[in-house]
């Protein structure tokens, strides 16, 4: 079928493209079905399929999946909002790797805890604060923010609080902010500063007590920055002067100063932590600046006209080359520096969190313990109403005096004299479940002398047992012996006195003595057979018969009685 287009209305015809049904049939792709198994990009080449990976990821050796290498040190951490992603940037060569979340993600602003090696961005689709492995793994929800869109994230180093500013919309209201501070562990959240407008950033000292965050104001105010005790007291306007759309906002620690960049002035400004000293650093034309962080020497920034982080010197506001426009990435927003300057913490707060129960929040004056939204402060300042602990008996020691019990705590445990600790740090860890997830009595153990006092005291105890049965044993054979040998003595005078009757020849008794004779004997009617004595029968022992000759008829015939034996 032939046909006429007319394009006499067409001032400049640059290219052209055709479509016919009847010669570009629809063919059959291995991609068209479950995306060809890819996890991400499904790609045809010479009739099969290719499976590749999005920007900063790498193909697995299944040839499916994608996965990512974490970069562990210098880094910088942002957020892309376009894709949903957030990336890392080595700071020495700038390459680029994803943190291999599970989709899907909707981040707003991320933060990087280097003491818990922890990721804590805001989700501003589910309206959730999330938390995760810097491998992207055991992705958690930290806290559901309700009704308000979490935007600007901090981690306070002396406790792991997260702070974090909320906006939401109320038809009578209108467009109002908060700025909150929840324990990642327990979901225990508290408001410390209300009735804002629209809270774009926040930076936190906590080593000063002070927190700052830029309002870009409404109805009520224009844009300026605030600055407020960390525990939302001593609040006021730091710099309310020449600021026209300001959005990101750091501390310089080493310096003392505050930064704070402005998307419509292009501009990347500072002013003393004392309030003086004003001044502007570096001047970036078209670029829409966004947020900023500090690291050494040089400041980082992002801006939505820029697909590329850059390099600021601090000092001279000179553009520092490192990094080169990058295509792939997205509108890029928050930036964390890894290492960075490191945050000064709250010396009061930073030892087991303050002795306070539930929130630890940094002040000018040292700092102040507060309680979840809705809970009271009991009359002691430290302890909220209902609160659990751990249980502070340790059998054989006890723990150190700064220790509160409180969950999510830290002490540390000593032993009583003569023990020793069985852990080598000395530190338990009172779980949210309220337990230290250890026997407490396997916590001190007899050391080696008490072992050995122990062990003398027992040889000397088994000793003196075993002396004491020695002893015993020789008294009781001792009594035997003497027992023995009285019943001994006993009969054999019985044996002589009884031998005294004896009819012997040779011998004459007394017949006054005949009455004497063993009546037993008499009683029993023996008949010995030795012969008589006056018609009376007599008894014969042998043991005191012996005859010198018994075979010799010729030799004298004598036999010893007991009379002999008497004379000897």
């Amino acid at each position: 079928m032939q046909g006429s287009l007319n394009l006499t209305n067409v001032q400049k015809i640059l290219d052209i493209a055709v479509f016919d049904k009847s010669i570009q049939l629809t063919e059959k792709s291995p991609c068209m079905v479950n995306n060809g198994g890819c996890e991400h990009i499904c790609t045809v080449d010479t009739g099969k399929k290719k499976c590749r990976c999005g920007f900063g990821y790498t193909l697995k050796s299944d040839g499916l999946n994608c996965s990512s290498i974490p970069i562990m040190e210098d880094f910088a951490l942002t957020v892309d909002y376009t894709h949903g992603i957030l990336y890392q940037v080595s700071l020495n060569n700038a390459e680029v790797t994803a943190v291999d979340l599970p989709p899907p993600n909707y981040p707003m602003s991320a933060a990087y805890d280097a003491k818990r090696h922890r990721v804590y961005w805001t989700d501003f689709q589910r309206y959730q604060i999330l938390e995760s492995t810097i491998w992207g793994k055991n992705k958690t929800v930290v806290f559901n923010t309700g009704s308000y869109i979490p935007g600007s994230i901090q981690v306070d180093s002396s406790t792991g609080n997260i702070y974090y500013a909320a906006t939401t919309f109320d038809f009578m209201k209108g467009v109002t902010s908060h700025i909150a501070v929840v324990r990642p562990k327990s979901e225990q959240n508290k408001v410390v500063i209300s009735q804002l407008e629209v809270v774009k950033t926040i930076a936190l000292h906590p080593q000063k007590g002070w927190l700052y965050w830029i309002d870009k104001g409404g109805a009520q105010y224009t844009a300026y920055i605030g600055r407020g005790a960390m525990d939302g007291d001593s609040r006021s306007f730091f710099v309310s002067s020449n600021l026209f759309s300001p959005t990101g906002l750091t501390v310089d620690y080493q310096g003392d100063k505050l930064y704070w960049s402005d998307s419509y002035m292009n501009t990347i400004n500072y002013i003393g932590l004392d309030g003086t000293n004003r001044g502007e650093l570096t001047h970036d034309p078209r670029a829409d600046i966004m947020h900023i962080a500090i690291f050494g020497s040089h400041l980082y920034y992002t801006a939505v006209n820029r697909q590329f982080i850059t390099k600021v010197n601090k000092e001279t506001g000179a553009i520092s080359s490192w990094m080169s426009e990058t295509p792939e990435f997205g509108r890029l927003e928050t930036l964390d520096i890894y290492p960075g300057d490191p945050m000064p913490v709250n010396e009061k707060c930073a030892v087991n969190n303050g002795l306070c129960s539930t929130f630890c929040l940094p002040t000018p004056f040292g700092r102040t313990c507060a309680c979840e939204e809705g809970v009271l402060l009991e009359k002691d300042g430290r302890t909220c109403k209902g609160v659990k602990k751990c249980n502070q008996t340790v059998p054989n020691g006890g723990f150190d005096v700064e220790c509160s019990g409180y969950l999510g705590t830290t002490c540390k445990y000593h032993c009583s004299q003569g023990y020793i600790p069985a852990m080598a740090n000395q530190e338990l860890h009172c779980s949210y479940n309220g337990d230290w997830g250890v026997r407490m009595e396997k916590l001190c153990e007899p050391y080696g002398p008490a072992r050995a006092d122990f062990s003398t005291e027992s040889r000397e105890l088994d000793r003196a047992a075993l002396g004491g049965i020695l002893g015993a044993v020789i008294f009781v054979l001792l009594a035997a012996i003497v027992v023995i040998i009285l019943v001994l003595y006993k009969r054999r005078s019985g044996m002589f006195a009884h031998a005294k009757f004896v009819n012997a020849p040779n011998v004459q008794l007394n017949p006054s003595n005949a009455e004497k004779i063993d009546e037993k004997e008499l009683s029993n009617g023996k008949d010995h057979g030795n012969g008589t004595l006056n018609g009376t029968m007599g008894t014969s022992n042998p043991v005191y018969e012996y005859k010198t000759d018994t075979n010799n008829s010729n030799s004298s015939h004598h036999v010893y009685t007991t009379l002999d034996i008497q004379k000897m």
